[in-house]
């Protein structure tokens, strides 16, 4: 196994091409949020590919993420390193790429994260000509997992799960979401709740309650489809620390009926608004607290609201969300009425999850013109 040999006490990832961090948030495992001396940063992981859990899950998904929790959450000591002096981003533009360098105990010398999950067989060895220190180790690592036939190499892999299930209600789905995240391809229907970019909120009603969950989607194109759309689709059902329940990866969508109608009901409090996640309600009357992070790399931003007793709700806001007010045009200590999609949220995996509102294509934004003294 590779050595550290690197000095990294007092460095900059940005500046020098090495630091020791902390992790923030595991994705999967091959990427990860670190915080650094430059604020928390999108880490992907420089040689290898692990199996997705978040667009999709795909074999070995979870077992591979899992993986990576069992290395880096235990470590002692976390060191990133660039190939050079000046890191270098993915081809997506949005994510630094690093070696990662573990430590578990402060007498042991620090591994290789990216060698060992090669050599385990979580991942696949992705090489291109940025990877140039440890290219031959990658290689050797990634050959030793073929030989034993381990994980990702396993000619008995199971992938049964993967293929598309019987179907079941949204209610079914999120009662079980344990059960049901595990990888399979299901088939489910609902109502389009309201539609956030590329992505939708879905609901059915069982007897005289609406249930609903969050649809995240990157590739399938909907934009055929509208708010009030009874739809039937392909999907894979997701439960993680970060995100909550949602589903992702749809596909094969047929639209069943139009023009359903949709109740969004108006919520004061948290308890409503917990007793709601998943649906699109209407929050009228909020204060702006604060407003933040207007970056344009993930095209989104953030605000903090007072509600009506006094309690925080967070929101965050797409651009790419039709009629969704620019950040410019927020104005903090204003009173505002949203609507927007419930879901839940974990930004620091020690704090757990909290409520989010996400505000909704179309949704009308309605601003009550009284000014709070500073």
């Amino acid at each position: 196994m590779l050595k550290l040999e690197r000095k990294y006490e007092g460095k900059s990832f940005m500046y020098d091409g090495i630091e020791e961090v902390k992790l923030f948030r595991i994705i999967d495992a091959d990427s990860s949020f670190f915080q650094t001396s430059s604020g928390n940063l999108n880490i992907r992981y420089y040689g290898i590919n692990a199996p997705e859990t978040t667009k999709k899950i795909e074999p070995l998904g979870k077992e591979a993420r899992e993986y990576a929790k069992s290395k880096l959450l235990k470590a002692r000591r976390i060191v990133i390193e660039s190939d050079d002096v000046v890191p270098e981003k993915d081809n997506t533009g949005k994510r630094f790429l690093a070696y990662i360098w573990v430590q578990e105990k402060e007498d042991e010398d620090f591994y290789l994260y990216n060698e060992l999950i090669l050599k385990d067989g979580f991942a696949a060895l992705l090489l291109f000509d940025n990877v140039t220190k440890y290219k031959d180790a990658f290689i050797e690592a990634n050959n030793e997992a073929k030989i034993k036939g381990i994980n990702l190499y396993d000619k008995d892999l199971d992938t049964s799960n993967f293929k598309i299930s019987d179907e079941y209600t949204l209610k079914e789905i999120l009662d079980k979401i344990d059960e049901y995240s595990d990888g399979r391809t299901i088939k489910t229907k609902g109502v389009i709740s309201a539609k956030v970019g590329s992505s939708f909120f879905i609901q059915e009603k069982i007897d005289d309650k609406y249930i609903g969950t969050y649809v995240y989607n990157t590739k399938y194109d909907i934009s055929g489809l509208n708010k009030g759309d009874l739809i039937s689709f392909s999907c894979q059902a997701s439960f993680d620390e970060t995100y909550g329940k949602q589903l992702i990866n749809i596909r094969g969508v047929e639209v069943l009926s139009k023009d359903n109608i949709i109740e969004i009901k108006t919520v004061e409090t948290i308890e409503e608004i917990m007793n709601n996640i998943g649906l699109v309600v209407r929050v009228e009357d909020v204060r702006i607290f604060q407003k933040a992070n207007c970056n344009k790399k993930y095209n989104s931003y953030y605000l903090r609201l007072i509600l009506p007793f006094g309690e925080m709700l967070s929101a965050k806001v797409f651009r790419d969300t039709i009629n969704a007010p620019s950040f410019a045009s927020i104005i903090q200590n204003k009173y505002y009425s949203f609507i927007g999609g419930l879901t839940l949220y974990n930004s620091n995996l020690e704090e757990g999850f909290i409520p989010w509102l996400v505000l909704c294509d179309d949704s009308k934004i309605t601003t009550r013109k009284i000014d709070i003294l500073e």
